[in-house]
């Protein structure tokens, strides 16, 4: 049953409400254009559809008719209606509001709690996917803006659109990508994929139209042991908190020369699959899943993350921040008095000095090895052990962080291939305070949590400090990639 503003019966007794949902349309707008949003609101017997709407930016009526605000800069505005009937089920769309020029190379991104309403430090941006060479496309909102990673991924329920499937020697295309707290598992299928005013629609030596993207779930092709052995499936909107992954790392494709060269069963990758059986296979360069970003026309040696600081001890909600596509290529993404740190070959520090101790990179040879790098798919500051660090351990369900009462402070000093250095000071928090204390908050500059022996700076890290991410063999007014700077 479907609700805008006012609508519904008054008689709910023995009633109940299960879900609601919102829209809006259009999904982008001008400073002072309007989009009207409509609420479906689900439930048991004979419930209400009456919703309040609120918005995190600009106006909304009882009608859910939504006035952009005045703005500078992109703005990804939260439109919530929630049930009169049942406060605790509220449902959100995103608006995306644009001033009255924007510069073409400039995504918006949101700190939010992500489309799950369970997320905290995730940076979130809306990519349009089309069928190669038409105008048959649909925009996906939150998808998780990762520098660890290259490429696209699509969670296979929020996914609409038709995309033709990748297939080699009439076999089905599959791909197992490992993260550090999971794997996904899906099949590859082509795209023209479509970023604020940037295309990319095809790989250089391809003969295929569109560009390699990798459907994430099992609906097609069964994830087969070898890759499950190798993590927790992430293959719903739930499991992986966002509805896909924009990986904009430092890398043209996701597994590179080592996918060319290797079908190695300690490290599954790409395979073909006829029916249920899928076989590992190597990967040529055009058809791995690519950054897109180096697929651009223009603005494609690399992107700039920029974020407002966050206070400590209350977090913020909300915040909206933008990604910039190119390095030194437009007035909005010059490196300025930004350092360039060209990493190793696995795109890491080439070591990093804390308390004394210098931490050497070993990411790739072991493991267990030693990794060193900026990360914003990370949503804390995974950064040694609670034992190294002097600091509290959260036990319970918060485990995976760090619970440090008082704040303590950090610094340490990264250095870069090419001998750059410079200390970054960081702080470690009380997750459990954090989020008790602050349940509105979704932005948290001083959650850490163990990584035994290695610094990943995450989504922390970006905040109030504009990050670079140079791709391999893309050349900057300071150097050439792989490379980090700010």
């Amino acid at each position: 049953m479907a609700a805008c503003g006012g609508g519904g019966g008054n008689n709910n007794g023995g009633s109940s409400i299960t879900s609601v949902s919102v829209s809006c349309n259009p999904a982008t707008v001008q400073s002072g254009q309007t989009s009207q949003c409509s609420a479906s609101v689900s439930g048991t017997g004979n419930f209400s559809s009456v919703v309040t709407w609120s918005a995190s930016a600009g106006s909304i009526n009882s009608s859910g008719l939504f006035t952009a605000p005045a703005t500078n800069a992109t703005l990804l505005v939260s439109i919530t209606a929630t049930s009169t009937q049942d406060s605790s089920k509220s449902g959100t769309a995103t608006v995306t509001v644009n001033p009255a020029t924007t510069a073409n190379n400039m995504l918006p991104i949101v700190v939010d709690a992500g489309p799950a309403q369970d997320y905290v430090n995730g940076a979130f941006a809306s990519v349009t996917i089309c069928a190669p060479n038409t105008t048959n496309c649909q925009t996906i909102d939150h998808l998780l803006v990762d520098t660890g990673s290259s490429g696209v991924r699509i969670i296979s329920s929020v996914l609409t659109l038709s995309l033709p499937q990748q297939i080699a020697n009439g076999n089905l295309v599959t791909e197992c990508m490992q993260f550090s707290d999971g794997i996904a598992w899906g099949h590859v299928a082509m795209a023209d994929i479509q970023l604020a005013g940037e295309k990319a629609s095809s790989v250089p030596g391809s003969a295929s139209q569109g560009v390699p993207v990798q459907v994430i779930g099992t609906s097609v092709v069964p994830i087969p042991q070898s890759c499950s052995a190798k993590g927790t499936p992430q293959e719903t909107v739930q499991a992986l908190g966002a509805k896909g992954i924009l990986g904009v790392g430092l890398f043209e494709q996701d597994c590179g020369s080592f996918c060319t060269n290797n079908a190695d069963p300690n490290f599954p990758f790409y395979y073909t699959c006829n029916g249920g059986t899928c076989t590992q296979t190597t990967q040529s360069l055009v058809n791995q899943v690519q950054n897109p970003v180096w697929l651009f026309p223009q603005d494609n040696n690399g992107v700039l993350i920029s974020l407002p600081s966050v206070q400590q001890g209350t977090g913020a909600a909300n915040v909206n921040g933008s990604l910039i596509f190119g390095v030194d290529t437009q007035g909005n993404n010059a490196l300025g008095s930004a350092k360039l740190y060209t990493t190793t070959a696995d795109g890491n520090f080439q070591k990093l000095t804390f308390n004394s101790k210098d931490y050497v990179n070993n990411c790739s040879t072991s493991t267990k090895g030693t990794c060193l790098y900026p990360d914003s798919g990370s949503n804390a500051l995974f950064i040694l052990d609670a034992s190294t660090l002097g600091v509290s351990r959260c036990s319970g369900g918060n485990s995976s962080f760090y619970c440090q009462n008082p704040t303590k402070n950090f610094t340490a000093t990264n250095v870069g291939m090419n001998g750059t250095s410079a200390d970054v000071q960081f702080s470690i928090g009380d997750a459990n305070s954090l989020f008790s204390n602050n349940p509105n908050s979704t932005a948290f500059v001083e959650l850490g949590g163990p990584n035994p022996g290695s610094f990943d700076y995450g989504l922390p890290f970006f905040y109030g400090r504009p990050v670079f991410t140079i791709i391999e063999t893309k050349s900057t007014s300071k150097g050439t990639g792989p490379a980090w700077a700010y």
